[in-house]
């Protein structure tokens, strides 16, 4: 497994760098609100430690942002629709990512954050190992939303 390094940027979500550094800088990061910095910020941390863990070889932190709400939207349908609303109420990313002008590591951060609080974490990571796989930066034969 090649070495990562987790790194936050003072205006987008924390990503986990490996071996094609400027492929995932340049695809990845977003200008951000600092709101989704601090957004889940802890829930960020697990979500990739444990995707790590559960898929290493999936490279998932070599999404591409625009994947982000695909990835969340497609997860939630999978929730029964009380738990779907909980979630929902909990991430209220239309007042918790206003300011946010591009990308969506805001509302990712908020998904992931209700995740944790609702105890869906683990449910989530395997979620996005079975539909995630990219072979370098913003290069993904699997992620969600693609045809």
């Amino acid at each position: 497994m090649s070495p990562r390094w987790l790194i936050r940027l003072s205006l987008s979500a924390p990503l986990l760098i490996g071996g094609a550094t400027a492929a995932v800088l340049a695809a990845g990061i977003s200008t951000a609100t600092a709101s989704s910095t601090r957004a889940g910020d802890q829930a960020w941390e697990s979500w990739y430690r444990d995707i790590d863990i559960a898929c290493p070889s999936h490279h998932v932190e070599w999404l591409y942002e625009a994947t982000y709400p695909y990835l969340y939207e497609g997860f939630n349908s999978t929730l029964a629709p009380s738990e779907r609303r909980r979630v929902q109420r909990i991430a209220d990313t239309k007042q918790h990512c206003a300011d946010e002008t591009v990308g969506h590591s805001c509302e990712l951060g908020r998904h992931l954050e209700a995740y944790r609080t609702v105890g869906l974490t683990q449910k989530f990571v395997r979620y996005t190992c079975r539909h995630v796989m990219c072979q370098d930066g913003a290069l993904c034969s699997r992620a969600p939303g693609q045809p």
